[in-house]
């Protein structure tokens, strides 16, 4: 008479362990994912903000014209989101046209704006980053 075959146990247990192990890796891999796309988000659209209150402010600047362009003191930009401090400075310079070897009085305008990168500025997790852009006024 031969021997009774017992089933295999245990076996069933083990592969779902295995499962839920693999699974638990995807989730937290998938997790960590958007928490980083999320960070990199709020990142770039504040680095946008930024650029585009430097322009703002240099097209301002540049519509007065020669004979009214001046320099503003840094201030907090009010009316968007995070701490924005733009600071506008102006400086006279003179070009030299060659041909008919005259100079030419000009100002250089150079705008820049400060702001921290992250939500948790005040955690003192975030860095702070600077945009600047400059143009020049002839009169």
């Amino acid at each position: 008479m031969r021997a009774p075959i017992t089933p295999p146990r245990a076996y069933l247990l083990l592969e779902v362990a295995i499962g839920g192990a693999v699974v638990a890796v995807i989730v937290g891999s998938i997790l960590t994912s958007l928490s980083q796309a999320r960070t990199m988000t709020i990142v770039v659209g504040r680095d946008q903000t930024a650029s585009q209150l430097v322009v703002e402010k240099l097209d301002e600047r540049r519509a007065l014209g020669f004979t009214l362009v001046s320099a503003e003191a840094p201030a907090t930009v009010t009316g968007v989101t995070g701490l924005y401090t733009r600071e506008t400075t102006v400086a006279t310079c003179t070009e030299v046209i060659p041909a008919p070897g005259t100079n030419l009085p000009c100002k250089d305008i150079t705008v820049t704006v400060t702001y921290q990168t992250s939500q948790n500025a005040k955690m003192g997790t975030s860095t702070t980053r600077t945009t600047r852009a400059s143009a020049r006024v002839y009169q």
